[in-house]
């Protein structure tokens, strides 16, 4: 294993000095089923510190929990024996130097167990409804809206209301008799006033924050004119949802209507269906049991008694016995609707656990969920099998679906909003109270309710106990991902904001990111005055055991560049056996990166670990230079799209009400935090709605000369901007932090491919860039400042990142080793050479292969199994050199490699290459005369996997519980050059 103590790494560590644990990345550990054992435990943390990892996150999950080849013995979650192997974990980790937190529950979602009882879990409000005819008596039995066999329902009364029955109601869901194309006869004419129709998850999950579907409806005269009521996008959903979609119609009526639907992307399980009942124009994201697109409203044109009226609804819950029968006489006569209102257990249970680890999600809408979840798993391991050796708590994504009420939640709306809940219930199920306005102004208010109390009550309590126990926190998203709510309020309540992103960029599909965002995190940090942005890396749904570190490397540069801090690996599954059949264990399913031992490029683990923690630490110093704080209105709707165009040049940040209140003030006409991170120009894009209190502070903070732009418009935005910070002709991503002495830009190329060019920085004073792949920096004298503006030009291989530094202070104290700019290659000549590649044994692959022809293992004329060879082939060679004049420098780049390198040149070790450039200074190593290459070549487990899968099992040298097809196509591995050797002058 190679020291991580290289030169590099010990230059970056004497000039920015991070922790060697704190600072560097860390993984999620995932222990599956019951295979875990003590031996596995060692083997995988000493590998994992090796490796450079700082601490590991404990998950316990069940995905491909059976029993795994080499393993006698299951060892339950929760058993005694878990304990023992828990608190052999807490120790190894604390004899390592390696930080331990863990996930608050089993399973990833989200809080519960087999502790909560059914009154103690998520709840939510049900309604069953009956329509009386005028002149029927209103008496007669109301089943409560469950099902009575579902006893762990936990069904509870909340009211019985009663209403004029609006027009229509009684009606419902009408049926056309014919469908010709897009021609619906309904055979006699139907007065159609809302249509339902499936969520955008359903229509096509992947494209579930971007449906791109346009409905339309039109009533049909005799002549064949049309009568348009609904001309609409799909409004934007989320991957977790079940809500159909309720569209209000401009009141007509027909026997025929033409309804079309244009899509882009694929469209399935797509239905509709038609109703005569008045309904709340999406009444399912306004009433919050989904996260949907709101704006901008629509005018629904309504004739007079399809709304309720305020003073004509009775609350008549003490005409109901204890049998659920109803006997009531109604003040007036018509048709009358009895609607009874209960709470429900809502059946979500924390997931993917063991069996006996899983139960009731925790009730996330009062303290006593939290105070109940909390000692029934981290409190319990806090105080017993890893008392002293647990350092953090973990709150995954929301991926629990919606809450909407607890016992309390009456009270606490009375409390917060100033007026009774009860009477509006109906509108929670889509009525109609009042008029529109009215009914969408009270479902706000209850938005914010649901939002204030599962963020104080849930998030809030949580850490709270957390902190009680000694823990610190990181929450991942919620609000405004799967729930609507305040998007960055509940992060205040975190150590550190986490959020996440995948391995691979897949438009549409988790790797998107709309489907998992990063602003909204990273907005809250700073805001909220955070210095750690943490993030799930390299999730995804494309494992295939081709992974390579140069592509991870690049994916993470491009968040980096998006404003996070520090990775956390998703992830490393427990390996129970020492030495396990590789490649060994994924998380037991598609999702994930396999960062585990046995991976064919672990040897170059530390290299990548270094340049990740190099690139943390830079973007961790001083504070963020953003500038422009994007208020999002006073409304708890979808958050803005991660693909929103923003001028390039400038940066910006979510602001909310919370922090608006009591985290900005205006100093010097910039909108500032307490913690020094201030922006130039508040810009308010969308203010359809308004807060007296947030109104009046941004007023007050405008005659206090703060800027703030009021418009959509970006040119607006831009006149108010000036000059922006990075001029790059959109080719490179970026970020800008900033401390007392030094100006950091984090620079990386947009596309996957080399950069070199010219960039134009807002910023001024001695240039030098540096590497955090070598940990090295160098001046930079090819500058040129005009106008407070600096242009330099600069290189970057592609997947690379550089951060380029402007010293303001002149003679600020450096330790950072600085070598000059090289100049121009003046010559290079490929090694043409006989090359022997050297094959580990025990893989149907020849001990050594003579070749004067670079290629892929897979096209040498070897057997298929050979070609099938994964793992590491070690290339030796023998070439001649004659040194040239002094003062030059010698590189060897070695082309195209798939996909890792650890180069010797006559037995001198240079270190190991795992991603763009492949290249490396051979001038101290080199002599003259012959000479002595050799190169291990790694790259993935991929060709055998498949190779094996098209054997029998019993023939099968490798196992893992997710993996490749046998029939896809061997890719390309090893060193493919050419090489060559290339002098430079100094």
């Amino acid at each position: 294993m190679l020291s991580m103590k290289r030169s590099g790494l010990v230059a970056f560590v004497a000039a920015f000095g991070f922790s060697a644990a704190a600072d560097r990345p860390e993984t999620w550990y995932h222990f599956i089923g019951g295979n875990v054992s003590t031996n596995g435990i060692a083997a995988d943390l000493r590998a994992l510190k090796e490796a450079g990892i700082g601490g590991v996150q404990l998950f316990h999950g069940q995905f491909g929990g059976g029993l795994w080849p080499g393993v006698t013995e299951q060892i339950p979650c929760l058993s005694a024996k878990w304990n023992d192997v828990l608190s052999f974990l807490g120790g190894e980790c604390a004899r390592l130097g390696l930080s331990l937190k863990v996930q608050n529950c089993p399973g990833w979602a989200m809080s519960g167990g087999p502790w909560i009882a059914p009154s103690n879990a998520m709840r939510e409000v049900v309604m069953a409804n009956w329509n009386f005819k005028p002149g029927e008596p209103v008496k007669g039995k109301m089943w409560p809206a469950y099902n009575a066999a579902e006893t762990w329902r936990d069904y509870r009364d909340i009211c019985v209301l009663a209403f004029p029955t609006p027009a229509g109601e009684a009606d419902g869901e009408v049926k056309p008799v014919r469908v010709d194309g897009d021609i619906y006869d309904f055979g006699r004419s139907v007065t159609l006033r809302s249509i339902v129709v499936p969520p955008p998850s359903t229509l096509n999950h992947a494209w579930s924050y971007e449906p791109d579907v346009h409905l339309r409806l039109a009533a049909l005269g005799e002549n064949g004119t049309e009568s348009v009521v609904l001309d609409v996008e799909m409004p934007r959903g989320t991957w977790q949802e079940s809500r159909d979609v309720t569209f209000a119609l401009d009141e007509r009526t027909a026997v025929r209507w033409r309804f079309t639907v244009a899509h882009r992307h694929e469209m399935k399980n797509f239905s509709v269906r038609f109703s005569a009942a008045p309904r709340l124009d999406n009444w399912e994201g306004l009433a919050g049991w989904t996260l949907r697109d709101l704006t901008p409203p629509r005018v629904i044109g309504r004739s007079a008694g399809t709304c309720l009226e305020p003073k004509r609804i009775y609350d008549i819950t003490a005409r109901m016995n204890a049998d659920g029968v109803v006997d009531w006489t109604p003040p007036e006569p018509g048709a009358w609707t009895v609607a009874r209102f209960g709470h429900v257990n809502t059946g979500a249970k924390n997931g993917p656990a063991p069996e006996e680890a899983t139960g009731w999600e925790c009730d996330k809408l009062a303290r006593r969920g939290a105070e109940a979840h909390f000692p029934g798993y981290v409190g319990r391991l806090a105080t017993g099998p890893l008392k002293g050796k647990v350092k953090g708590m973990v709150i995954d994504s929301w991926e629990c679906a919606r809450q909407t009420w607890t016992e309390e939640m009456e009270h606490e709306f009375r409390v917060r909003r100033g007026y009774a809940l009860r009477p509006w219930l109906p509108a929670l199920f889509g009525f109609v109270i009042g008029d529109d306005e009215a009914t969408e102004r009270m479902l706000r208010d209850w938005r914010r309710t649901l939002s204030e109390m599962t963020t104080e009550n849930y998030f809030g309590r949580m850490a709270e106990l957390a902190h009680e126990a000694g823990l610190m926190v990181q929450f991942e998203t919620a609000f405004g991902d799967v729930i609507p709510g305040d998007m960055l309020e509940y992060w205040k309540y975190a150590d550190e904001p986490m959020c996440e992103f995948w391995s691979v960029e897949t438009p549409g599909l988790c790797g998107d990111i709309d489907f998992k965002p990063t602003t909204p995190c990273v907005s809250a940090a700073h805001l909220y005055g955070k210095r750690r942005v943490t993030c799930e890396a390299f999730t995804g749904y494309t494992l295939t055991w081709n992974e390579r570190l140069r592509d991870l490397k690049a994916r993470a540069n491009q968040f980096f560049a998006r404003g996070v801090t520090h990775l956390v690996f998703h992830t490393c599954t427990h390996q129970p056996q020492p030495n396990p059949v590789p490649p060994g264990t994924s998380l037991g399913a598609w999702i994930g990166t396999p960062f585990i031992r046995t991976q064919t490029w672990w040897h170059a683990m530390p290299n990548f670990t270094d340049y990740l923690t190099r690139c943390g630490t830079v973007l961790e110093k001083g504070v963020p230079v953003v500038d422009v704080l994007w208020y999002l209105g006073d409304d708890y709707a979808h958050r803005p799209s991660e693909k929103t165009p923003f001028p390039e040049g400038w940066k910006y940040d979510f602001c909310n009400a919370d922090a608006l209140l009591n985290r900005l003030e205006v100093r010097n006409g910039r909108w500032c935090t307490p913690e020094g991170v201030s922006y130039s120009v508040l810009w308010v894009p969308l203010a359809n709605v308004w807060r007296e209190d947030t109104a009046t502070k941004i007023a007050a903070a405008e005659r206090a000369g703060g800027k703030v732009v009021r418009t959509a418009d970006q040119g607006a935005l831009l006149e108010a901007l000036g000059e922006p910070d990075v001029r790059d002709g959109g080719r490179v991503d970026w970020y800008h932090r900033r401390d007392a002495v030094r100006d950091y830009y984090f620079v990386t190329p947009k596309a996957r491919a080399n950069f070199r060019g010219i960039l134009d920085f807002r910023a001024t004073g001695k240039v030098s860039v540096y590497s955090p792949q070598t940990g090295e920096r160098r001046a930079v004298s090819n500058v040129d400042v005009k106008g407070g503006r600096t242009q330099v030009q600069i290189e970057i291989a592609n997947g690379d990142g550089m951060v380029v530094i402007f010293d303001r202070v002149e003679n600020a104290e450096s330790s950072m080793r600085e070598i000059a700019v090289v100049g121009d290659s003046v010559a290079g000549r490929e090694l043409v050479s006989t090359w022997r590649l050297h094959f580990s044994p025990g893989w149907d692959a020849p001990n050594i292969f003579e070749t004067e022809r670079l290629c892929a293992w897979k096209d040498l004329p070897l057997t298929d199994a050979a070609r099938a060879y994964s793992g590491t082939v070690v290339y030796t060679t023998r070439f001649p050199y004659e040194r040239g004049e002094t003062g030059k420098r010698v590189t060897l780049d070695l082309g195209r490699v798939e996909s890792v390198a650890h180069v010797k040149m006559n037995a001198r070790n240079l270190g190991v290459l795992y991603a763009e450039p492949y290249r490396v200074d051979v001038t101290e190593s080199l002599r003259t005369g012959e000479n002595e290459l050799e190169i291990a070549i790694s790259d993935t487990w991929f060709n055998r996997v498949v190779y094996d899968k098209r054997r029998p099992e019993n023939e099968r040298r490798t196992w893992t519980l997710y993996g490749p097809c046998g029939n896809e196509p061997f890719v390309a591995s090893g060193l493919l050059g050419p090489v060559r050797l290339t002098e430079k002058n100094k």
